[in-house]
């Protein structure tokens, strides 16, 4: 009865991964589709080539137009120095369902409306070999409905920070 369960068992994950290649042939017809495209925005035939600079990232005369518009922004030239801090920010907002108050199994609430803002650092230490990346994530519910314990609502504000290091 035990051999007859692990040869079942091992069957059943044979059958399943056999499914899934077929369930995902659609998603791999895409992707080969995605590399053979042609792209849709093509350097001028006077653009210089990219060039080494030993970290340093530089941008000379960047140009964007809106789509469909003679509006954007032209002639930025800016530089980043080796070893300098890169920051970037996000600020998204998105209806969150499936929320359950109190112990995360029982009363569920309708759709909340979310917005993360997401800031985040990286400088590279070139003469030490080290990356320092440090983050923060603020998530606020606008939801007054949502409670971690029951009879207490309130709009939920959440923080998180971190700090990833790479040697």
């Amino acid at each position: 009865a035990a051999f007859a369960q692990l040869m079942i068992g091992k069957l059943d994950r044979l059958s399943d991964f056999v499914s899934g290649v077929f369930r995902q042939t659609p998603r791999l017809a895409g992707y080969f589709e995605l590399i053979d495209a042609e792209p849709e925005v093509v350097d001028r035939p006077d653009a210089r080539p990219l060039e080494v600079a030993g970290g340093r990232v530089e941008y000379e005369g960047v140009a964007y137009r809106f789509p469909g518009s003679e509006q954007g922004v032209f002639g930025l030239d800016f530089a980043q120095p080796a070893g300098a801090w890169t920051l970037r920010a996000s600020l998204e907002g998105e209806w969150v369902h499936g929320l359950f108050m109190n112990n995360y199994r029982e009363d569920p609430i309708e759709d909340v409306f979310v917005v993360n803002l997401g800031v985040r650092g990286r400088r590279e230490l070139e003469d030490r070999g080290v990356v320092v990346e440090p983050y923060l994530l603020l998530r606020n519910l606008f939801d007054s409905r949502y409670a971690y314990v029951r009879d207490y609502t309130m709009p939920g504000f959440h923080g998180m920070a971190g700090m990833k290091v790479t040697l």
